[in-house]
């Protein structure tokens, strides 16, 4: 015991020294502050270090933690909480602090039945998008002048790659075709309308199998962007693998769509010959985490549908998809 004082509310504080009997072990050292008669926490100043975190490169952890009172309530509650570091690794050295204030505590919520859904985080439109007397008005500590500097010199550079003549200009000199990209790719875009088009060259090497041996590939592809962050995007794409032991060439297309990366909704097309003799298109529609599977017959002419029969729908597993589909390959194979 290191002694005690009133808080502004005149709460009896205890002042406790807290220090590891083993200092190797998982434990830290400094001093927490107890409520007299509720036992529970006003605030903590502890510290550790790495080799007591099995973290080497932490050569100090710092934590403090405040509460304070919530009379509406009658809880003890989390106001504030820092992290201080220092870290060393390879001769560097360095610094680090992370801040939390906590407000507008709420507890007694309302919720609706249809209020809990896949849905786990959530930001508020222009969240990111604040000026700096909201932040002056809102931030309880002060950014430093290195915090600022730093603020000013990113949000410069940001306007300066969002601006459509610099991306004009970073295109212009991307999109110079090279001899070399003859062979190995080449990608055309247009950062303003967030597309892209290109060429998989022909040294892709695509491995080995039993089968086609070594196998090189090439293809076309286009991207395109909906918005800004690319939630909604769209990758089509036409391939050709060449196998040197069955010396063959095979075919196939492919288009994947994402509606958003909320509950990451997707669809993909996926366009494969069998045997030369028809065509099966693969369709996956994605949603939230469960993934059943689609197996469609591609229009093709009539006298090569009695080829392939009409698939059933398959929702079952993975193992049945397979299934029909090597039962599909043989029967076009015949």
């Amino acid at each position: 015991m290191l002694g005690t004082f009133y808080d502004d509310n005149n709460f009896l504080i205890n002042k406790i020294q807290v220090s590891s009997r083993r200092p190797k072990d998982n434990t830290f050292n400094g001093t927490i502050y107890i409520v007299e008669d509720d036992w529970t926490i006003y605030g903590v100043e502890l510290t550790t270090r790495g080799e007591n975190i099995n973290v080497p490169i932490i050569e100090e952890l710092v934590f403090n933690q405040s509460f304070t009172y919530e009379e509406a309530s009658g809880d003890w509650i989390k106001r504030s909480q820092s992290i201080d570091f220092q870290f060393a690794f390879f001769g560097f050295k360095g610094y680090g602090r992370f801040i939390a204030n906590y407000t507008n505590y709420d507890f007694k919520p309302q919720f609706d039945k249809k209020y809990f859904g896949p849905e786990v985080l959530s930001f508020a439109d222009g969240a990111n998008k604040k000026d700096s007397t909201y932040w002056n008005a809102k931030r309880p500590t002060p950014l430093t002048v290195a915090e600022t500097d730093e603020y000013v010199k990113k949000d410069s550079i940001s306007a300066v790659r969002n601006d459509p003549k610099y991306k004009d200009s970073v295109d212009a000199v991307n999109n110079k075709l090279d001899l070399l990209e003859i062979l190995t790719g080449y990608t055309y875009r247009n950062s303003n309308n967030r597309s892209s088009i290109g060429y998989k060259g022909v040294t892709d090497f695509k491995g080995f199998n039993t089968v086609q041996g070594y196998v090189l590939g090439t293809g076309l592809f286009y991207s395109k962007g909906y918005d800004e962050d690319y939630n909604k995007y769209l990758y089509a794409s036409v391939d050709a693998d060449y196998g040197f032991s069955d010396d063959r060439v095979r075919y196939n297309a492919s288009i994947y769509y994402r509606f958003n990366r909320t509950n990451r909704r997707s669809c993909d097309c996926l366009v494969v010959p069998l045997y030369s003799k028809s065509i099966t298109v693969i369709l996956y529609r994605r949603w939230k985490t469960r993934y059943p599977a689609y197996c469609l017959n591609a229009i093709m002419p009539n006298s090569m549908k009695s080829i392939m029969p009409e698939l059933a729908i398959v929702k079952n597993s993975s193992t049945d998809y397979l299934q029909t589909l090597m039962s599909v390959m043989k029967d076009a194979s015949r």
